[in-house]
């Protein structure tokens, strides 16, 4: 066989100028993972946007959400063209949280233990408090027990004859919160305690399977008024208040500052107008459509005056709810004295409050008007 000499390939150098390599590597990097940035989710400043708000009518610390909803306040600070669609959480604040979380919901409206849970757990969803719907010690913190209980003449003695009874409360609540801490202060133990909704509680009432629970307005009112239970003690006896918080997700305070704004200044206007006497027939109107035709009774003595001690009624120029809507002092004491127990007791990881958890700043622009930076 004739051999034959091959000769190597000639190798030519190119120079490509070191912007390019970067720009090449940037559209290899796109393309392989098929990475695109994603549209903002709330769209751009100053464009409508959709909104799907949860709250609880039948939870009397976020009426203000109530309000909102019927007379249409958004309307006046939203961009045009956008629209709102509430969603009534039936089943328990833990569905509004579930809800946000999975961005079913952008906005919602919880008492202070589902608030704490929300916010202090930012691997499901990164949530922020941005506002305060109420404070009040009776709108939550309600004990109420079968009619035939005895007579008691102290917030201790109260506590104390829940021993060896049944105690129903929901489970995740303010009320929750409330009615175990109680019974951990003094040593109590119900030979009961049940898990049950307020959708079960007058069943069990009427069919005589529980001596006392733990609830809200006006589900304590309308219990009562049903003649079904009566008024053992709230916070008001014990020197202990409950609060509501507006809770958003941070991805909509960051992409649309402008719409967070707005929906706080329809939450500070809602908020003046329950904090006006004047408006009373008003309210109990807006209450008794989303309420499913509550008797205007039972809404009026839940916001303006209850059945308290023996059944002594209060004074009608009582203070039932306290609007501040930003975070006082007070507000941020109770966030964290709650956060302390809820983690002491298992409910939430940490009894120390998340950075950036709770965002104050929102709430003080909604009533200045100055400009605030979004979420990081």
């Amino acid at each position: 066989m004739e051999a034959r000499n091959v000769s190597a390939p000639t190798h030519r150098l190119v120079r490509v100028p070191i912007r390019m390599i970067f720009v090449l590597c940037a559209l290899c990097s796109g393309a392989s993972t098929g990475a695109v940035d994603a549209p903002p989710r709330y769209g751009h400043i100053g464009e409508p946007v959709h909104l799907t708000v949860g709250y609880q009518p039948y939870y009397a610390e976020a009426w203000s959400a109530a309000v909102v909803r019927s007379r249409k306040f958004y309307e006046k600070y939203l961009p045009p063209g956008s629209s709102v669609q509430f969603k009534v959480g039936t089943k328990g604040a833990g569905v509004l949280v579930t809800a946000l979380r999975k961005g079913e919901h952008d906005i919602s409206y919880l008492s202070i233990a589902p608030t704490l849970s929300a916010i202090q757990e930012p691997n499901f969803a990164d949530l922020r408090a941005v506002a305060v719907a109420a404070v009040s010690a009776d709108l939550c913190n309600v004990l109420i027990v079968r009619p035939d209980a005895p007579a008691l003449n102290s917030p201790a003695e109260a506590v104390e004859w829940l021993a060896d009874k049944r105690l129903a409360v929901p489970s995740g609540t303010c009320a929750d919160v409330f009615v175990t801490r109680l019974l951990g202060e003094y040593g109590v133990r119900p030979a009961l305690l049940l898990d049950q909704n307020i959708d079960v509680l007058p069943t069990s009432w009427r069919m005589g399977k529980i001596d006392a629970a733990a609830v809200w307005e006006p589900e304590a009112t309308q219990l009562i008024t049903a003649g079904l239970a009566r008024r053992m003690l709230s916070g008001k006896d014990v020197g202990r208040k409950s609060a509501s918080f507006v809770v958003v997700r941070a991805e909509l305070l960051r992409e649309r500052p402008d719409v967070a704004r707005a929906w706080l200044k329809a939450e500070r206007d809602a908020q003046v107008f329950l904090a006006n006497p004047n408006n009373a027939d008003e309210i109990v109107r807006i209450l008794q459509v989303q309420t499913g035709g509550l008797s205007p009774e039972v809404i009026r003595k839940a916001l303006y005056g209850e059945g308290r001690g023996q059944g002594a009624f209060d004074s009608p120029n009582s203070v039932r709810a306290q609007y501040p809507f930003v975070f006082t002092d007070e507000v941020m004491g109770l966030l964290a004295d709650t956060a302390a127990y809820m983690a002491k007791t298992g409910r939430i990881g940490s009894a120390n409050l998340r950075a950036g958890a709770i965002e104050p700043d929102w709430a003080r622009v909604a009533s200045t008007g100055a400009a605030t930076d979004h979420a990081r």
